[in-house]
């Protein structure tokens, strides 16, 4: 068995360890949940909810797509609408098999270097995109804290959550907001960026944590060298970075708009705006998990914060996250 192989087998097995964890997770939150209340879950279902759930899932990866597509044109590379959807496909299945979800934007890069794309113009267009991409998270973050100070004039929804919830959702939103400001500090500070990360690395040496401190300089410079210059693109092309929101935003929207469509689905009554603010908490926060989808953290996350809430009882939750997923995580892979 050569080495591909067992990497694939690896990659493979991993997803299963997530998906028994994600299912281990559903269960122990439900243990009454039985299949009368997956029936009737679907009894009420009325299909063109969940058709445009599925609709969701694909609108998310034909925005990042276009982003894709618009960023690579700017730059002089004439980018086929089928070329760059196999991109941003390529980033959601790598994502999804690897473990930390870090074979996505190498993926990405591999088929672009492939169509013509030059590796220097290929990491620029990541990252350009990456930037929006981190921008648009933090956008929905903000929806959510504002959003929710509506649901109730007493008691803000944010104090019901759980310590776990709540350290997973801060987390996500302070790790946004670094890398906002991560960008901003290389282009007009990148020189004591650059003093700040070797002396970081020094004293990592120093505490034995590091044994390669050259390298890890060498992949600094590069990385501040990206940001830098990615910010002065932003700066000089003003018109392209908000196009490049626009599309990391639709993305965002279609996915947080799967699960308002599912609950919407069985639920007719279902406040929309509200399930859509709970969704935006649940997206800032498995975000700041470095998992596939944010797999198991996703469920535990939905339980917790939409059980705050109130809308809808243990049961329907249980289900509720499940077809969610299978939409927005498994058939996203499919």
């Amino acid at each position: 068995m050569n080495k591909k192989v067992r990497k694939h087998l690896f990659n493979i097995l991993f997803v299963l360890v997530l998906l028994g964890l994600t299912v281990f997770i559903l269960l122990k939150s439900n243990e009454e949940l039985s299949w009368a209340d997956v029936r009737a879950f679907f009894a009420n279902c009325k299909p063109i909810y969940i058709v445009l759930a599925v609709c969701g899932m694909l609108t998310a990866r034909f925005a990042e797509a276009m982003s894709l597509k618009n960023i690579a044109k700017k730059f002089g590379y004439k980018t086929k609408f089928v070329s760059a959807f196999a991109y941003s496909t390529a980033d959601a299945y790598y994502s999804a098999l690897t473990p930390s979800a870090s074979g996505g934007q190498p993926a990405s890069a591999y088929y672009m270097v492939k169509d013509g794309i030059d590796a220097g113009s290929t990491a620029f267009v990541l990252l350009f995109n990456l930037l929006a991409y981190t921008a648009a998270i933090f956008f929905f973050g903000l929806t959510a804290f504002l959003g929710s100070l509506f649901f109730d004039a007493e008691r803000w929804i944010f104090f019901d959550f759980s310590a776990l919830s709540k350290v997973f959702i801060i987390l996500g939103a302070v790790m946004q907001a670094f890398l906002i400001w991560l960008s901003v500090a290389c282009l007009k500070h990148s020189g004591a960026v650059l003093k700040t990360g070797n002396a970081l690395i020094s004293l990592l040496a120093k505490l034995r944590f590091s044994k390669k401190p050259d390298v890890l300089r060498k992949k600094l410079n590069s990385m501040i060298e990206r940001y830098r210059f990615c910010g002065m693109q932003i700066k000089q092309q003003k018109g392209l970075f908000l196009e490049t929101l626009f599309w990391n935003v639709l993305q965002r929207f279609a996915q947080v708009s799967i699960s308002v469509l599912v609950c919407k689905a069985a639920e007719p009554q279902t406040s929309m705006a509200q399930v859509f603010v709970l969704q935006c908490f649940v997206l800032l926060g498995y975000n700041s998990i470095p998992l596939p989808g944010g797999s198991g953290v996703f469920e535990l996350l939905y339980l917790n914060v939409f059980s705050a809430a109130t809308l809808f009882d243990k049961p329907f939750l249980v289900v509720a996250v499940m077809v969610t997923r299978v939409i927005s995580y498994y058939g996203c892979m499919v």
